[in-house]
């Protein structure tokens, strides 16, 4: 039995020594897991990190999408006051425009009647009268100022 106790010894002091015994493994197996533990725990530092960022950041698109939708309201709200007048434009104020166009077509006439009539009023000062019309001369007793209608 001592025999056996010897060579149990002898493997343990080689084991020891070689660093291959169950408490070194053991130790060994140890540090493997606390590297692997205080790995993972930085990288879950990390992601929490990058899920706070990432929620803020989503805060900020929220904000600004709100800011958005309310001026998107505030134009559709001019759009639609603005539609509004301009239907009242065209029902209130389309048949005072067509009536418009009509004055200015029977203006028109009056006035080429009118440029016929100077003409004609023209012609005969310078016919009776011997009216010139450029210029006036020293000896005319008539005053007026040369004037031709377009």
């Amino acid at each position: 039995m001592q025999g056996q106790k010897q060579r149990a010894d002898k493997q343990q002091n080689r084991s020891v020594r070689s660093g291959t015994g169950p408490v070194q493994q053991l130790h060994k197996n140890a540090q493997n897991i606390s590297g692997t533990v205080q790995n993972l725990e930085r990288k879950l530092h990390e992601l929490d990190a990058d899920i706070a960022a990432d929620l803020a950041g989503k805060q900020g698109f929220e904000s600004h999408l709100a800011t958005l939708t309310r001026k998107k309201e505030d134009l559709q709200k001019k759009i639609d006051v603005n539609k509004q007048w301009t239907d009242m434009f065209d029902k209130d104020v389309g048949p005072f425009q067509q009536k418009y166009v009509h004055l200015v077509e029977d203006i028109h006439n009056v006035y080429g009647t009118a440029k016929e009539f100077h003409a004609k009023g023209i012609q005969m000062l310078i016919d009776e009268f011997n009216y010139h019309v450029a210029y006036k001369r020293w000896d005319d007793t008539f005053n007026a100022t040369p004037f031709k209608p377009k």
